[in-house]
């Protein structure tokens, strides 16, 4: 009896890659890419709505110790909106509303107590934020 041998042929190469391989290599490319791009645009928004909050608190503050320097009888509906706005120039993004509220603590009479409620106000990707600040004005005697 003969012997026969076999001969294979090795029709594929190894030394490269394949369409499926780099149609894997480019999905999963993708998929990383685009979580990576989505982490960086939430960072910068919340970057930037810190940003914003900071601001309108540091505003907030500014105004509140500009009120406490004034007399009691300054404080009152003059203090507008445009008066801050160019004393701290505070942007346009920004809108301040300030409540003044003569008011009675206990037994305290009217004339010596008013309540001043500040709002800074402003819009952050379609949604309206606010900080709210609430203080007693009280005359000295």
């Amino acid at each position: 009896m003969k012997k026969r041998r076999k001969i294979q042929l090795n029709i594929k190469s190894k030394k490269g890659f394949t369409l499926q391989d780099l149609v894997a290599a480019i999905i999963i490319f993708l998929i990383f890419t685009s979580t990576i791009v989505g982490l960086m645009s939430l960072a910068y928004q919340m970057s930037y709505k810190i940003r914003l909050t900071e601001n309108a608190t540091s505003y907030a503050i500014q105004i509140m110790e500009d009120i406490d320097k004034i007399a009691y009888e300054e404080v009152n509906s003059s203090l507008t909106e445009t008066y801050y706005k160019e004393k701290f120039q505070i942007p346009g993004g920004y809108h301040i509303h300030l409540d003044i509220n003569e008011t009675a603590l206990g037994t305290v009479k009217y004339d010596i107590v008013k309540e001043v409620k500040l709002t800074i106000s402003y819009t952050l990707y379609g949604d309206d934020e606010e900080i709210v600040i609430d203080r007693y004005k009280i005359r000295e005697l």
